[in-house]
């Protein structure tokens, strides 16, 4: 069953918190930045600094309940929600930050931004190729599949009980592939230092515990020097840097990754030379390039000038264990996360060189021992890519109610979702009926016949009194009763209510519940059903006024009434109606016993001269 949608702006307050720049530069807070997010996990990993050394982007305030939604480098899909009661959390501006008004729950708005609908849809609407990005406005305006408060709830608490078993398989299959990553981590660490070769006794390797004997330490400049070539117009090969897959096309990586506009300027890369990625030596992202290609130029490149080493060797000895650790003691920067291993560092380090006979045997016991591995590897990395894919298809599923998993409760103790199914009932062959005209009867049913159980909250807006909350709320409920589906135009134009098999078994007869407001009700309706919009809102625009001025203790006259549609309503309405037509429709209200008794809601300004 398809679900009424409402734009986000309706659900939620957007970006509601954003630090000052004269905040205190003491004021510490846990930093959360685009890279520290996915859709998958969430916030997986934050920064505490102070506001004095923050980046210029930590301007967002994220509170608990919260979600946050990439606008920048959309295709990363980042996404999360904070569970944190602590409320000194900040989010990059490259985030919209989303806080759930009472429509939402914000369990289910969290599963509803996780959808595939939804993420899609913001990549569809997200400009720019190599940065995608989406204005917070525009993304304000995507709409939500929206159920009922109680569909919500049950929609979230099925989520949360299905996706929690597929996150403990996800992660008894990343625990599997932990153990072999640190099984292979632990024979290649054997292999560079050669304690896999039967050997005579070792000596000091300096920053590896020790070497064979017959193995010598050399500086790296003694067998490498950086290479500096430049592509001239950037249509080599591309490569990239992974701590688990050392260097690869970035062809063969099957995420989504940052892009350049133009790869003109990239480093040249060769076959058999030493790509180090300078910010991240630190995690392990270097190797040796199997082809040529171009990678950025904030890479480094290396290229060998002697003939002491074999590529896959030299492919090992960069991506062990201890090579990173003394790469990372001779990188350079303030803080953890932000070393730079420069090329003077790198040319600096003692590398262990083994005769080429040696490095030759240590490669292929290495290949030997790996090759199951990684079978098991890519089998296990399949396995975690399907429940993923099943994890975002449940939670797509049960949000746009594809997948039913709320229990419908008869409805016939819901007084305004009845009068509410009445209105459309009594205009379901109308041409002249839509979203508006079913505004203005909800109002008239709720000020006019005492429809009190509707409790709206209207607002002056341009087409009339207006509670856009109600309207979402009431369409919500017919569709999970099953009474009606609520569809609009592809173009987000015209809205129609299409009637559902389900209704007549449900619906109670109005007279019987309500007495003599479901009697008043029904003959509203009935009177007004085929009356053209602009003149259902020219009606009940006036009974509003007429109304306020009552409430208000005042007994007006018509002229008051009609200049106050005219001038304190909404500036539209002086190029809708004249005032000799506003005169003629008082008329005939009175002549229909549409008569204001100064009971009901009052109507608020509201977004008057927005």
């Amino acid at each position: 069953m398809s679900r009424v949608k409402i734009p986000i702006k309706y659900l939620c307050e957007v970006n509601p918190e954003v630090l000052s720049e004269n905040t205190d530069g003491d004021y510490s807070f846990n930093y959360v930045d685009i890279g520290s997010v996915s859709l998958e996990n969430g916030i997986e990993d934050f920064e505490h600094i102070r506001f004095e050394g923050a980046p210029s982007r930590a301007r967002k305030v994220i509170r608990k309940n919260d979600v946050i939604v990439s606008t920048v480098r959309t295709y990363l899909r980042a996404v999360a929600r904070l569970n944190d009661d602590n409320e000194d959390w900040v989010a990059s501006t490259g985030f919209a930050v989303l806080r759930a008004n009472s429509d939402v729950k914000p369990d289910y708005l969290f599963r509803a931004i996780q959808s595939e609908e939804f993420i899609a849809e913001v990549q569809r609407q997200s400009t720019g190729v190599s940065y995608p990005a989406i204005n917070p406005t525009k993304l304000a305006r995507i709409s939500l599949p929206c159920p009922n408060l109680d569909s919500q709830t049950q929609i979230a608490k099925f989520l949360e009980h299905e996706t929690s078993r597929i996150d403990r398989l996800i992660a008894l299959k990343q625990r599997f592939a932990k153990l072999i990553l640190e099984a292979e981590a632990s024979i290649i660490s054997s292999a560079v230092s050669g304690s896999l070769l039967k050997s005579d006794g070792g000596k000091d390797g300096t920053w590896l515990d020790s070497i064979p004997q017959h193995w010598r330490m050399e500086r790296a400049k003694v067998h490498w020097r950086e290479r500096d070539g430049r592509s001239l117009d950037g249509d080599e090969e591309l490569l990239t840097v992974s701590h688990i897959t050392g260097v690869t096309t970035r062809a063969d990586k099957n995420v989504n990754m940052f892009m350049a506009e133009s790869n003109e300027g990239y480093k040249l890369v060769e076959s058999g030379d030493i790509v180090i990625n300078t910010m991240w030596a630190w995690m392990g992202a270097m190797g040796v390039s199997p082809i040529s290609g171009i990678i950025s130029p904030s890479y480094g490149i290396y290229e060998a000038i002697s003939d002491a080493f074999l590529p896959d060797f030299v492919d090992l000895l960069l991506r062990s264990r201890a090579f990173v650790v003394e790469a990372t003691r001779r990188s350079k920067g303030i803080h953890s996360s932000r070393l730079r291993l420069y090329p003077d560092s790198f040319l600096d380090t003692l590398l262990p060189i083994p005769p080429i006979a040696d490095q030759k045997e240590l490669v292929e016991t290495v290949r030997a021992r790996l090759k199951k591995d990684n079978r098991l590897l890519a089998l296990n990395d399949a396995t975690i890519s399907l429940l993923q894919e099943k994890r975002t298809a449940l939670i797509t599923a049960a949000v746009t109610g594809k997948l039913s998993v709320t229990t419908n409760k008869p409805a016939n103790d819901n007084i305004p979702l009845l009068v509410a199914a009445q209105i459309i009932s009594t205009q379901a062959n109308s041409k002249k009926f839509g979203r508006v005209k079913f505004q203005k009867l909800l109002y008239l049913a709720e000020a006019h016949c005492g429809v009190h159980e509707f409790k709206g909250q209207y607002t002056r807006e341009a087409a009339g009194p207006l509670d856009r909350q109600l309207l979402n709320r009431i369409e919500a409920d017919l569709t999970d009763a099953g009474w009606f589906s609520v569809e609009q135009s592809e173009d987000g134009g015209a809205v129609t209510y299409a009637a559902l098999a389900s209704r007549s078994r449900a619906q109670a007869n109005l007279s019987e519940m309500l007495g003599d407001r479901g009697k008043a009700a029904t003959a509203l309706i009935n009177k007004m059903r085929d009356m053209e919009t602009i003149s259902v809102e020219a009606v009940t625009t006036l009974y509003a006024v007429w109304n306020d001025f009552l409430i208000d203790g005042d007994t007006p006259t018509d002229e008051a009434i009609v200049r106050g549609v005219l001038e304190d309503w909404h500036p539209e309405k002086k190029d809708k109606f004249r005032a000799d037509e506003l005169h003629t429709w008082l008329g005939w209200m009175r002549r229909n016993d549409l008569v204001p008794t100064g009971t009901g809601p009052r109507t608020t300004t509201g977004r008057l001269f927005v």
